[in-house]
């Protein structure tokens, strides 16, 4: 699945990315969602990106979790190869337990064939938290500061600029962020 001009994610890799909700409505409508995957699109209170997506086929599941738990059960059931998640925030605030155990079973689920994307627009603490535990961590903003106006894919992802990888620790890689 490509998220920009030489960034792909892999099966069985568990990735984090940050970028705006326009250049991942894209991803998702021209990668993922046109029947080339069985993509299971997990979201919180509200979706960013559902409103975004005219396409959505018949391979694509939605689900809701409004509880770390319900992220959970619906992680453990998941047998697709993608898992799209939305990051939403406030479906940990009240969890009892650690975020990591919620991390390990994002990483856990990225197995065999099944590639995970945990998306968000922006880190928060919980995103922060979720990421020590990702295979790859990719982030990126606009070079201008404005707005992309809705147009082809390649036209929208051309203005997004690529950091360099570097090595973080073991088997995690990271992008730089400026």
């Amino acid at each position: 699945m490509d998220i920009a001009p030489e960034l792909e994610i892999h099966p069985g890799t568990f990735s984090v990315v940050i970028a705006p909700a326009s250049l991942m409505a894209a991803v998702v409508q021209n990668s993922v969602a046109p029947k080339r995957f069985l993509v299971l699109f997990i979201c919180g209170n509200y979706s960013r990106l559902l409103n975004r997506i005219s396409d959505r086929s018949a391979e694509m599941d939605i689900r809701r979790a409004f509880t770390a738990f319900q992220m959970l059960n619906i992680l453990g059931q998941a047998s697709h190869s993608v898992i799209f998640i939305e990051h939403d925030p406030t479906i940990y605030e009240d969890f009892d337990g650690p975020v990591e155990l919620i991390a390990g079973a994002m990483r856990e689920a990225a197995t065999g064939c099944t590639a995970v994307v945990l998306y968000s627009p922006a880190p928060d603490q919980f995103l922060n938290e979720i990421s020590r535990t990702a295979h790859r961590v990719f982030c990126m903003c606009q070079d201008d500061g404005s707005t992309p106006r809705r147009s082809s894919k390649r036209a929208a992802l051309g203005r997004y600029r690529r950091y360099p990888e570097y090595e973080v620790s073991g088997d995690q890689t990271t992008l730089e962020v400026f």
